[in-house]
């Protein structure tokens, strides 16, 4: 793992820790973790994806007044996600910033207090149970503990414009959640997330919109359940803060990514974890706090199941290393930031990649590569054609190095 977690763990670098891995042996299939019944079917979208956020304390600013950046990376649409918005009512509420259609009150902005802005936290708080139904077409009841229960169903009629009647179909639910049956395997598996139970959202950002500190703003959100997000936050009396702020459950196994047993209670959600065990920093010695869905915090400081499936360290890395490189920050150094075309990942395995072409002396075509590799800055700029040669190595990389796990994996075609 690469760890340079949400909640800082006390360390001015990154941790690398690496593990040496014997030769490889024959191909063996790997073990499947669950389906994600709502994942792309882009195989790169996922990395495509995901929002920066980052605040700095007012004695690494140039103007001694707290700093906050949020860079949302949500497509651009028609209709459109966001949509700016100033709310005022007199002696009550003054706030600005863009707001989604359905939510009435600002999701991201700023008061004349504070300003604030989320990142996806990425924790597993969706689960699927592999149900026993006593119908396999048309299920009614399904069995937890040896016990048979009914299947709340409900009906929905779907109408034209006339009124007309144009198709009925029939949800199922259990105790867990919707139930769905598994097209490929013909199983019925249920759902259990977060976001399909009740919570107090609206009203939690409401309260946010009038807190005049930051401590005020995150004790608005402590009902916060979903979907979760790392909510930053900044005041005028100079504190920042950040938690990743909703409602993660705890599970009987520890883990949530494999699909559950649900012929017994004992693989139900025991409970959720504390506001206070949530991972969290206000006003940390470091003097800035960032998040670019990387892990929230070091399983070094807590090893509880969080989640299995991070987005890649690499945009976190970068952005902690602009905010520990300078001392005397300004707006416009945030907006030059959240433009950045610099590389963490560049900055680690271009070294490897040199290193290993000097073991191959006599083959010009790594030598070329080489020396091609050697004058790339490791920014991502529209005219350094260096940066297309290092991504097709690590492509090609990425096949040769799973080959043996998979079967199916392999060197992949070059891009056109």
């Amino acid at each position: 793992p690469i760890q340079e977690p949400i909640q800082p763990n006390g360390r001015s670098t990154p941790r690398i820790d690496s593990t040496p891995l014997p030769p490889p042996g024959p191909a063996v299939m790997a073990v499947a973790p669950a389906p994600d019944v709502f994942a792309s079917r882009d195989p790169d979208a996922r990395e495509i994806l995901g929002s920066n956020n980052w605040a700095v304390a007012p004695r690494r600013t140039a103007a001694g007044y707290a700093l906050l950046a949020g860079d949302p990376h949500l497509d651009l649409t028609l209709p459109s996600i966001w949509y700016e918005a100033h709310l005022v009512v007199p002696e009550s509420l003054d706030v600005y910033g863009v707001t989604i259609p359905g939510a009435p009150g600002i999701v991201l902005g700023f008061t004349r207090d504070l300003a604030w802005s989320a990142t996806n936290t990425e924790a597993d708080v969706l689960d699927l149970y592999a149900e026993v139904v006593d119908d396999p077409t048309a299920p009614s009841r399904y069995r937890v503990d040896g016990t048979w229960r009914d299947l709340r169903q409900e009906v929905s009629r779907y109408l034209g414009r006339h009124g007309e009647l144009l198709a009925t179909d029939t949800l199922r639910f259990t105790h867990r959640g919707p139930l769905r049956r598994d097209p490929d395997t013909g199983r019925w598996v249920s759902v259990r997330w977060t976001v399909l139970e009740a919570g107090r959202e609206i009203a939690s950002f409401s309260r946010a919109a009038r807190a005049p500190t930051a401590r005020a703003w995150l004790d608005s959100l402590a009902s916060y359940q979903a979907p979760p997000q790392n909510l930053l936050v900044a005041d005028r009396q100079g504190t920042i803060a950040i938690r990743s702020t909703g409602r993660f459950p705890l599970r009987p196994g520890g883990r949530g990514d494999l699909i559950q047993r649900g012929d017994t209670s004992g693989s139900d959600w025991t409970g959720d974890w504390s506001a206070a065990r949530l991972p969290q920093a206000l006003n940390p010695a470091q003097g800035f706090l960032a998040s670019a869905n990387q892990q929230p915090i070091d399983p070094r400081v807590d090893s509880t199941y969080l989640g299995a499936d991070w987005y890649s360290p690499w945009r976190a890395l970068r952005i902690n290393q602009l905010l520990r490189a300078d001392s005397t920050v300004t707006p416009d150094d945030m907006r030059r930031w959240q433009t950045d075309p610099g590389s963490a990942a560049a900055d680690l395995f271009v070294p490897a990649f040199l290193a290993a072409a000097r073991r191959f002396p006599d083959r010009d075509s790594v030598q070329q590569a080489a020396k091609l590799l050697a004058q790339w800055d490791r920014r991502y700029t529209r005219d350094n054609t260096r940066a297309v040669l290092y991504d097709e190595a690590i492509r090609q990389m990425e096949g040769l190095l799973w080959d043996e796990l998979d079967p199916g994996v392999g060197p992949v075609p070059p891009r056109p």
